[in-house]
């Protein structure tokens, strides 16, 4: 998307693309796919009009949906921050490009929360 910041719908499109992943699984049960996620956000965000550099900030709205996923993941007591916490931080962060795509797909925490899939042996790598 040639964007020079990494936001929350940056993180929504990773997260979606990745089939196996636990948040993937949990839009996929919500009847959220990869391709209406991508859908809203190119109807919904510009392209950037250059490449980007090599290093990207992430907005201040993406560092609280990290802070909120790293918060649930210790409130869960559990050692890694994994994708459907992330996926629940965006959420719980009340704003932004991530919550207003969830949101305007029909997914709530209150709608996602019971489709929570539960970390198995391995752990996402990210």
């Amino acid at each position: 998307y040639s964007h020079h910041y990494l936001g929350q719908e940056h993180l929504l499109l990773a997260m979606a693309s990745q089939q196996n992943c636990r948040a993937a699984k949990m839009l996929a049960q919500a009847g959220v796919t990869p391709e209406r996620i991508r859908q809203e956000v190119e109807s919904n965000i510009l392209p950037g009009d250059t490449p980007p550099p090599k290093r990207v900030a992430r907005t201040p709205l993406a560092k609280a949906a990290m802070r909120a996923a790293a918060k649930l993941a210790a409130a869960a007591r559990v050692d890694t921050v994994g994708t459907e916490h992330l996926l629940l931080g965006i959420l719980h962060a009340g704003k932004g490009a991530g919550y207003d795509i969830l949101t305007a797909l029909g997914v709530t925490v209150e709608s996602i929360a019971g489709t929570l899939v539960q970390p198995t042996e391995h752990h996402e790598q990210y």
